[in-house]
């Protein structure tokens, strides 16, 4: 007995430390956790003396590389998914079925709008300006906005989540820009009227089918000859590394299914990068008609391939903030921009790279009060770019945003895009009261001085 005793010791410690024991050969980079693992930490620090936080950074790295980390972290995760219908990672939501979802899509999902008013009619104004400039180029421009997976399957959410009556970001946006005359193509109608189930379980992402869907709806809205793929076929197989399902369950994570086109297509891809996500795609066909150039997102990485079948030459940017230059380089004739539901906010925290548009602007303008304008430059590839505040109190739902530059003893007026540049203000709320312009350099430099004008839809102010 006290044998037996002795050896069930002996075994129950061996376990406790075998993690520990084990960190060497089983310790991972935390690739599937979009986060780098703690670093082994110094006794001494870099400048000298002792690390006072030793201790805690040496219990991180423990956690980080303990040996079967990530297999227990799997288990942990598939325990609480089936049986709790939980997720043990926050950026992900379980909901029926085995379904994934991203949890930052849960606001839109809810209806709770993140951008307000003001904010969407800055995007669409911003786009107006935009779609000027790409059909000046001799291209028509067209937005698609991608809806969200839980918008089109809202049954394989969790039952706890119950969205309000009200209008969510993409209910404004779409709303406002058909208002507009924008083209805009009606994605998620399209999703929706189709019998099949076009997203993929454990991804966040469409299949090869909706992906048809998505782009046929597109090139309906595009003014330009298209190829349909009428009667076109897919093969199911269960090989799709989901991203979703990666993320909460690892190496554990089971293959979904993805449906394949049968068909061989007729484009190269030219361009120096290969992969579908890659942040510049230029293709090529033959058999083509037209140049695209194509600004997108992930949800472009399984659609691009009848786009790029489609057309003679297409380029396909995932370069943020979008660089409009990119129509007149390539002699587009369609423009497209492509976006999915959930980074709708993007469109209002960084401006297109376009330069500034020249306008005629002679009216009475009161003055606002000192204070009342931040302006901030940076030099950027060749170009200035201007951005800065207005306070609130001066702005309208929908407003006009102008600098005024003086040249020469004369006034010059530019109309700057109506967008908040978050990322280099510095905020962690996105605003509704900000404005972005692009100028080449030795414009900029010609300007003695620079003035804010705002037209808030009754009266003009000026600023310093």
């Amino acid at each position: 007995m006290k044998k037996l005793t002795v050896a069930y010791v002996i075994v129950f410690i061996a376990l406790l430390l075998l993690p520990s024991l084990t960190m060497p050969l089983f310790s991972d980079d935390g690739s599937t956790e979009n986060r780098t693992l703690a670093q082994f930490p110094s006794l001494i620090k870099s400048e000298g003396g002792l690390n006072e936080n030793y201790t805690d950074e040496l219990d991180d790295y423990i956690s980080d590389h303990i040996g079967f980390r990530r297999m227990l972290a799997s288990a942990n995760s598939i325990i609480q998914s089936s049986l709790f219908g939980r997720s043990s990672e926050e950026k992900i939501i379980v909901g029926k079925d085995g379904w994934l979802f991203y949890a930052e899509t849960k606001n839109d999902y809810l209806n709770a709008p993140t951008l307000s008013r003001r904010n969407i009619n800055n995007i669409v104004h911003t786009l107006e300006l935009w779609r000027d400039k790409a059909e000046a180029d001799g291209a028509t421009f067209t937005v698609a906005i991608i809806p969200n997976k839980n918008t089109v399957y809202p049954d394989k959410m969790p039952f706890y989540y119950i969205p309000q009556k009200d209008d969510g970001n993409l209910e404004l946006l779409t709303g406002a820009l058909k208002e507009s005359g924008i083209t805009y193509a009606d994605v998620k109608s399209a999703i929706e009227t189709d019998e099949d189930t076009l997203y993929q379980r454990t991804d966040s992402h469409w299949d090869y089918r909706g992906a048809l869907t998505g782009y046929r709806s597109i090139m309906e809205k595009a003014n330009f000859p298209y190829k349909v793929f009428d009667g076109l076929t897919f093969t199911a197989r269960d090989d799709w590394s989901g991203d979703l399902a990666v993320m909460l369950y690892a190496d554990s994570a089971a293959p979904d299914t993805q449906y394949y086109p049968d068909t061989d297509f007729g484009y190269d891809i030219v361009s120096h990068e290969k992969a579908p996500d890659a942040i510049t795609l230029r293709t090529r066909n033959p058999n083509g008609e037209g140049n695209l150039v194509m600004y997108r997102d992930s949800f472009c990485n399984t659609m691009h391939v009848y786009f790029a079948d489609s057309f003679k030459e297409a380029v396909f940017s995932r370069a943020y903030p979008f660089e409009t230059g990119l129509v007149e380089r390539y002699d587009a004739d369609v423009c497209i921009l492509e976006i999915v539901e959930r980074n709708i906010p993007n469109l209002a925290a960084k401006a297109p790279v376009m330069e500034a548009v020249k306008t005629e602007l002679s009216v009475s303008a009161k003055r606002m009060e000192p204070g009342s304008v931040e302006i901030f430059t940076e030099v950027k590839n060749g170009n200035v770019h201007v951005y800065g505040t207005v306070d609130e109190k001066y702005l309208g739902t929908s407003n006009r945003i102008y600098l005024l530059a003086e040249v020469d003893g004369k006034t010059q007026a530019y109309e700057a895009f109506p967008i908040f540049e978050q990322e280099l203000l510095e905020t962690a709320e996105l605003g509704d009261n900000g404005f972005s312009a692009y100028f080449p350099k030795d414009l900029w430099e010609s300007f003695s001085s620079v003035r804010v004008a705002v037209y808030n839809g009754e009266e003009y102010r000026i600023g310093e």
